[in-house]
């Protein structure tokens, strides 16, 4: 209708009135594209738009205005909409700028005025309605509005985000601007589902009820067990404890096929968990705490290794020696035995305050003989607490990227529910996480966590006792 309305208002006449809304009514958006055949220097395209699942739209796109005629840009579906032009992060698009510098309507002296169309773009909330479609609106001088329709595709939070994280230059002010502006809040408002176990296997005489149990949890990265279980089975103390492996469903048959294996060798005791939604060991450790009825939880991440027997005794006996109401955490090592992480500290006043490692690469001689000292936050990849104090704090928060900031985290709600932190320097632990393959990704992963952190953290930390 609005397309038969924009025909008959060229060739025929009305009322001033009746012109009007008839002219109204014609500048409806009624499925096609109308910037593309805009007779003003205004043209935009899109190169993804995606609904991330229960939060909101991304999209990355580009717009050309040399002349600056368009007053503002929409989000719409049905009775939604979002101004986007209000919140979006712009980008330069040399690309764009060739594309027109070559078309003759446009002509070169106009296309090199601006180099940032491009813009990044995360609308919060406005998910598409039942049957109605998605587009962009454009407000245009002399001229009125015009339209852009989306075909979004449909992805997870956490996939949806890291896609733009390759597209981005992490020395650039823009990349800094769209990890904090867009990224972060995205992450921080994802509704992502929590790990669920799916499959139950039982090895040995399992104890369901013991008092004290050991939990491992695995990502979808390739682990070898046999070390591991080996050092389990030599250490008197944990050889005849219960132990959990929980692991992503992806890689589940070759581990639960090598995890049984060495299980019944060693004659352990073992409970494998298949775990849907998987997306770093955390999600495993969460899920394989929660399919647990154990009073007292070790968790130990997959990407830990074991340096010594007795390394379980000795936090356990630093947990019970505070009546069981701490988190104890050993000293973490890199492979070259230096440290990784000897307590989590709190450092300046007020708003400047924050939580930092204060030993991280140093030699392990720099720590000498400390005894266990309570410190801001422990370390979850290896670690002794209570299963309900775990579960009162609701476990891993699920709005990071990396397990570092989600076990920071884990350990601050605990501190704010009167569960302190234990370091026990003598015990120590090697973690060998994988290096990113594409270290300007992992920079910027980095970003988003610390961005998504000091956002829900700042003003709790600045009112911190030390």
């Amino acid at each position: 209708v609005p397309g038969h309305l924009r025909d008959g208002l060229q060739r025929g006449s009305a009322p001033p009135a009746t012109a009007e809304k008839l002219k109204q009514a014609s500048q409806r958006f009624d499925g096609r594209d109308t910037v593309s055949f805009l007779e003003q220097p205004v043209r935009a395209g899109i190169d993804d738009a995606t609904i991330v699942e229960g939060t909101g739209v991304l999209i990355i796109g580009w717009l050309f205005d040399p002349e600056r005629l368009t007053g503002g840009v929409s989000l719409r579906s049905g009775t939604q909409s979002c101004a986007i032009d209000a919140i979006w992060t712009r980008a330069v698009r040399p690309d764009v700028t060739a594309a027109f510098a070559e078309d003759p309507r446009f002509g070169p002296a106009m296309a090199s005025r601006r180099n940032s169309h491009g813009f990044i773009v995360f609308a919060p909330k406005l998910l598409p309605e039942p049957g109605q479609p998605l587009y962009l609106e454009f407000e245009v001088e002399g001229h009125g509005p015009a339209f852009l329709p989306l075909a979004p595709g449909r992805n997870p939070a956490r996939r949806a985000l890291e896609r733009v994280f390759g597209l981005l230059d992490p020395r650039s002010s823009t990349a800094t601007a769209v990890v904090e502006k867009q990224i972060a809040p995205a992450l921080q408002a994802a509704e992502i589902a929590p790990p669920k176990a799916i499959e139950t296997h039982d090895i040995g005489r399992f104890n369901a009820d013991a008092a004290l149990g050991l939990v491992i949890g695995l990502d979808q990265r390739q682990r070898e067990l046999s070390s591991l279980f080996a050092l389990l089975a030599i250490d008197p103390e944990v050889r005849p404890l219960p132990i959990v492996v929980a692991a992503p469903g992806e890689s589940f048959d070759r581990l639960g096929a090598e995890a049984r294996r060495l299980a019944k060798f060693y004659g352990l005791q073992v409970r494998l968990i298949l775990v849907e939604g998987v997306e770093d060991s955390c999600d495993a450790l969460e899920a394989g705490v929660r399919a647990s009825r154990f009073q007292t939880v070790a968790l130990l991440s997959g990407a830990a290794q074991i340096r010594m027997p007795g390394w379980l005794g000795r936090l356990e006996r630093a947990y019970r020696g505070r009546g069981g109401q701490c988190v104890a955490s050993p000293t973490l090592l890199f492979e070259d035995n230096s440290i990784r992480w000897a307590g989590a500290w709190l450092e300046g006043e007020g708003a400047n305050r924050r939580v930092y490692n204060r030993f991280v690469g140093y030699p392990l001689d720099a720590i000498g003989s400390l005894g266990p000292m309570e410190v801001a936050a422990g370390a979850t990849e290896c670690c002794v607490m209570s299963r309900n104090a775990f579960l009162e704090a609701d476990g891993f928060s699920r709005s990071y990227f990396t397990t570092g900031e989600k076990g920071l985290d884990l350990c601050l709600k605990l501190r704010m529910n009167g569960v302190p932190s234990l370091w026990v320097p003598e015990v120590e632990i090697y973690v060998v996480e994988d290096a990113e393959s594409r270290p300007h990704v992992g920079a910027l992963i980095n970003l988003a966590d610390r961005t998504s952190f000091d956002r829900r953290w700042a003003l709790a930390i600045s009112n911190m006792r030390g």
